[in-house]
């Protein structure tokens, strides 16, 4: 049988291979976001484990919009205004998957900063969007550009990793995010705040999410696996009401629901007392990581190659001189440590640059 047209223009995913790689003991991974299994709170969680067998209720079909309990408690730990609704999804990549599936047709134009996260250009891809995409600075998009490309193009939506960017670990600066906002607003176009890394800042003072400054034009995407564990495929989408309903019907026709019993264990938690301290010691033990690794680079490095500096998140981005960087990937995985050639984290591979992330 043969598969439909629009999976066959999509790419193998690197992410699959990136995954194996990681998953190799004897690998040092510099690759796929993967956090670490020593940070996983399953102390926090044994309350809730035990106590789910006195739950049958858990187990029995739920909402497709999300466990009760759950959405009433995220309502407030997100600090959603009245007008908007959280639903969850089997995971962030869910959620995408749902906007691209209920808001893009083939030939809809959406906006992306180069690079971008991979595993968005594979849903917008699918869908038979088109791609736009805007170069990135140290501060965000670059601004000029992507209102030029907002005003030309008519897109349906900006998709955007606002705080530590997969790749690069840009996080956008207050008045990126406040401008982008404007534009949003000016444009009619959709901001979708991708916000995984959001509490893994560990250097520097918080800054507000871009959707604050448009709430009405914005989606955002929570996910849970980095602060507590990618197995529970647990992940918030949230935006007013009317742009969630239509993510909830498509929902229910792809997987019902998401796994309940994940879902009361993830509000366990969340309302967990030490829950506080425990993301306080992913960011000192990311921190020092990531001090450790840049220290190394800057210093075993020629001074040819340009190493980003980070606030936060899990990724960091290494400029080289021209290379081929698949080449150079694939020597690197022989030597036991595995990086991600930068093309494919652009939709058109020849406008990347030397550099790997």
């Amino acid at each position: 049988m043969e598969v439909a047209k629009s999976l066959q223009q999509i790419p193998s995913s690197y992410i699959r291979e990136i995954l194996a790689a990681a998953c190799d003991k004897n690998v040092i991974s510099l690759a796929g976001g993967l956090p670490d299994e020593k940070t996983f709170p399953i102390d926090l969680m044994k309350p809730t484990l035990e106590s789910l067998c006195e739950m049958p209720e858990v187990f029995q079909y739920g909402s497709t919009a999300g466990y009760g309990p759950l959405l009433d408690y995220l309502k407030g730990y997100l600090l959603l205004p009245d007008s908007h609704s959280v639903m969850v999804t089997t995971g962030s990549q869910q959620g995408l998957d749902l906007i691209a599936r209920a808001y893009v047709n083939p030939g809809d134009t959406v906006v992306m900063e180069a690079p971008s996260y991979l595993g968005a250009m594979q849903v917008f891809g699918l869908v038979q969007a088109n791609i736009a995409t805007v170069p990135q600075t140290e501060f965000g998009p670059d601004l000029d550009k992507l209102e030029t490309c907002f005003s030309e193009q008519s897109p349906k939506m900006f998709y955007a990793v606002p705080d530590f960017h997969n790749p690069t670990g840009v996080c956008w600066s207050l008045a990126t995010r406040k401008k982008v906002a404007e534009l949003c607003i000016k444009y009619d176009v959709a901001l979708i705040e991708d916000a995984p890394y959001r509490e893994l800042r560990f250097s520097g003072e918080a800054v507000q999410l871009v959707s604050d400054f448009c709430p009405q034009h914005s989606i955002v995407l929570r996910s849970f696996s980095k602060i507590g564990s990618p197995g529970l495929r647990v992940a918030a989408v949230s935006g007013k009401t009317p742009y969630i309903e239509p993510l909830i019907k498509i929902k229910q026709g792809a997987d019902l629901h998401s796994s309940v019993p994940m879902q009361a264990l993830l509000l366990g938690l969340l309302k967990h007392n030490d829950f506080g301290q425990h993301i306080e010691a992913i960011r000192t033990l990311y921190k020092s990581r990531y001090e450790k690794l840049f220290t190394e680079l800057k210093s075993q490095l020629p001074d040819t190659c340009i190493v980003k500096p980070v606030d936060g998140g899990m990724f960091v981005w290494v400029e080289l001189p021209e290379c081929d960087t698949f080449a150079l990937a694939k020597s690197l995985l022989a030597n036991g440590v595995a990086v991600v050639p930068s093309p494919v984290f652009y939709p058109d591979p020849e406008s990347a640059g030397a550099a790997c992330g």
